[in-house]
């Protein structure tokens, strides 16, 4: 307001403050309904101008087109929004029935969804394309379910997780391997497990940087145990009672590494070297394949822990020959440590991992219809980079006038991110609720995998907005 008062003070006004005045009267009226200058001031500066000459008619016209450019633009944007967004809104109604009514695949169809072959083949093939198995889950799971029940009971006394999770045993089958020859270790094998145990209690904090993980394991040990002997091995002082006392104690071991000038994990490095050479694995903890214990936290096992360690080694064997051998006949493809979705849903192996595969995919199609329903059909990245590109626009007209006209513009863009991240938890819910009932009513073994992304819209990713972006920014590139 400070700039227009100055503006009309003068009795020589340019056509580009002519403009420039209007476009503030304008985005006034369109935020409150009421003009910003009197009738009288908007005549003296329109109707009743008179131009000198023909620069200030071209001058003029350039302007004004620049601010028609932006009316015509922030109607488009908000009819563009509304549409968008009235769109998205719909899809939540749309996924709230699909979980309600617990439809399938071929109720897409009535809902105007998967229509036609080809439709429910390329999402067939979108979720075998995003959905795999673990190979190493199987491993663990095939090995553990081939045991006698009797000794899968001792295993999980002495870890509970260890049906599903195999950390555990790996890394005893890790000291197994590094200490079966000799109680002394070459300085490769010390960085080997070095390497595996800083990989356990390193982690970047949510100020991005280094920082340890407290309540994590290795083998018989915790990460915190870890770190606490690092502090003692630098006579760092601490008290577990006091509430600040791990950020201290990892402030204090950093600070230690940066006295002595070299990397906290070269400092971590010379500490569990040290304690590896005084006997961590003999006189601290005993190793697993080595312990003639019985006793867990919670009772004791019926055989002795090396012989359990032994029994699943040797079982662990066989299966990983079994598993082998189908990926060396073609059955199955393994890319990494992921068995392909299309090969398990075509495969014929009589083999209960693959049935519980093509179940899974089964209840999983019908919201796999619709979210590519979504992604094909209401574009919301290209919608989000639509929006964006028209706030980007705004930010020009800005720049020419000195005037923020990004208001609305931002408005819009803010408000269809949030309606995206709205949809994208609504198919997180969808999908975790899915999997549980899965679970709980088929009580299956072998939990599909699925990448991050598969039913995720990243508004982040690189997309071209829609042509009339690219419309309008000519249009401006060909006033200015």
């Amino acid at each position: 307001m400070k700039d227009i008062t100055n503006i009309l003070r003068r009795s020589k006004i340019t056509p580009y403050e002519r403009v420039k005045v209007l476009i503030e009267n304008t985005i006034h009226y369109e935020e409150t309904g009421k003009n910003l200058l009197p009738d009288a001031d908007l005549i003296a500066i329109t109707e009743n101008w008179i131009p000198k000459h023909s620069a200030e008619i071209n001058q003029y016209n350039k302007y004004i087109r620049i601010a028609k450019l932006r009316t015509t633009m922030n109607l488009d944007a908000k009819m563009f929004y509304l549409q968008s967004e009235n769109r998205l809104l719909r899809i939540h109604g749309l996924i709230d029935y699909v979980k309600e009514n617990k439809l399938a695949s071929k109720d897409l169809i009535r809902l105007g969804l998967d229509s036609t072959e080809e439709n429910r083949t390329e999402n067939l093939n979108y979720l075998l394309d995003n959905t795999y198995l673990s190979y190493s889950k199987i491993l663990q799971q095939k090995t553990f379910l081939s045991l006698p029940k009797e000794v899968q009971d001792d295993l999980l006394l002495l870890d509970e997780y260890i049906k599903h999770d195999s950390q555990y045993l790996d890394d005893h089958i890790l000291l197994y391997e590094l200490y079966k020859d000799s109680d002394v270790l070459s300085e490769k094998q010390k960085d080997i497990l070095f390497e595996k145990i800083y990989q356990r209690i390193k982690t970047v904090g949510t100020n991005g940087e280094l920082t340890f993980v407290r309540y994590g394991f290795f083998s018989e040990f915790t990460t915190e145990a870890v770190v606490c002997h690092c502090a003692d091995y630098l006579d760092i002082k601490y008290n577990k009672e006091d509430e600040g006392y791990w950020n201290n104690i990892v402030r204090d071991i950093k600070k230690c590494a940066k006295d002595k000038k070299v990397s906290v994990k070269s400092l971590v490095r010379e500490i569990i070297f040290d304690w590896l050479d005084k006997g961590l694995f003999k006189e601290e903890y005993t190793l697993l394949f080595k312990s003639e214990s019985y006793e867990t936290w919670s009772k004791s096992t019926k055989r002795k822990h090396k012989e359990l360690f032994f029994i699943w080694l040797e079982h662990l064997e066989k299966t990983r020959k079994q598993l082998n051998e189908l990926f060396d006949s073609g059955d199955l493809i393994k890319n990494g440590n992921n068995i392909t979705g299309s090969s398990l849903y075509y495969s014929k192996l009589d083999e209960d991992f693959v049935s519980d595969y093509k179940e899974q995919i089964n209840y999983i199609l019908p919201i796999t219809g619709i979210f590519r329903f979504i992604q094909n059909d209401i574009m919301p990245i290209k919608c989000y980079k639509t929006l964006q590109g028209f706030r980007e626009l705004s930010k020009k007209i800005s720049d020419i006038f000195d005037i923020n006209v990004n208001k609305k513009f931002e408005e819009y863009e803010n408000d269809y991110y949030n309606q995206v991240i709205s949809i994208n938890m609504k198919f997180a819910r969808f999908i975790d609720g899915l999997y549980n009932k899965i679970y709980i009513n088929k009580k299956l073994q072998y939990e599909i995998e699925m990448n991050p992304d598969a039913f995720y819209f990243d508004v982040h990713q690189k997309s071209s907005p829609f042509s009339i972006i690219n419309d309008y920014n000519k249009l401006i590139k060909d006033d200015c």
